[in-house]
């Protein structure tokens, strides 16, 4: 191993197993005081089990290992795992609308457990999830957020077009089922103004929608079943 010229030390970036493997720099390679100096690659630190001196860089453990869903019509389950139990104060599962402003819906206590599991009622629209753990000198640690689709928008999709609308609206329905829904269409006032029952088959579906006696303005239409609560807003000129 090429020994280091005097007041040089290696340069510290990182390596296999914590130990640093690169080259080294300091005043008697051309550095002045708080300039870094040349870099010299020539050089390495000696391996593990070598009785020399070596530099070791201890890596910071992240404490979420993972955070999963695992979801059903009946119930959203969420798996986060722990790396170090004995570093947690207690856990969380957030939910959000938007992905930006996050509410706690269940809270663990730590248990010495490495992984807890959550769970959510499930919803008709769709949700963000993330896992936060308190550690118990008080920092957080935020996982992962998981983006889940409401059970409506993954039993059926919906599409209406042209928006604005004249007179003929056209609604595009991808069903994943054989369902009876009803269509309503209401004003912001919520008066109904139109109602229709129709039975959707599986796949892809076009209805359309006489508007040419409805007075300009903003209208919301729903599809409405035993599993599905959708709703669309569009504005009619």
């Amino acid at each position: 191993m090429p020994s280091f010229p005097a007041n040089v030390f290696p340069v510290v970036t990182g390596g296999l197993n914590g130990v640093i493997r690169t080259g080294c720099i300091g005043a008697s390679n051309g550095a002045t005081p708080g300039a870094a100096g040349n870099f010299f690659s020539g050089f390495v630190l000696p391996a593990l089990n070598d009785t020399s001196p070596v530099c070791k860089a201890v890596l910071p453990t992240r404490i979420i290992n993972s955070f999963k869903e695992n979801t059903d019509q009946n119930k959203r389950f969420f798996t986060g795992v722990i790396n170090d139990p004995m570093q947690v104060g207690y856990c969380i599962l957030q939910r959000s609308d938007n992905g930006i402003n996050f509410t706690n819906i269940q809270t663990f206590t730590n248990n010495g457990k490495v992984a807890y599991i959550f769970n959510d009622d499930p919803q008709s629209v769709t949700k963000y999830y993330r896992m936060l753990v308190v550690t118990k000198d008080g920092s957080k640690k935020y996982s992962d957020i998981i983006f889940i689709k409401g059970i409506s928008e993954r039993i059926i999709n919906v599409n209406i077009y042209p928006n604005p609308v004249s007179n003929i609206l056209n609604l595009q329905i991808n069903s994943a089922e054989v369902q009876s829904t009803q269509i309503k269409i209401t004003d912001m006032a919520g008066r109904i103004y139109f109602t229709s029952f129709i039975q959707l088959h599986s796949g892809q579906q076009t209805y359309k929608i006489d508007l040419s006696n409805f007075a300009a303005g903003t209208y919301s239409i729903q599809l409405l079943s035993e599993k599905i609560v959708l709703n669309k807003m569009f504005s009619k000129l």
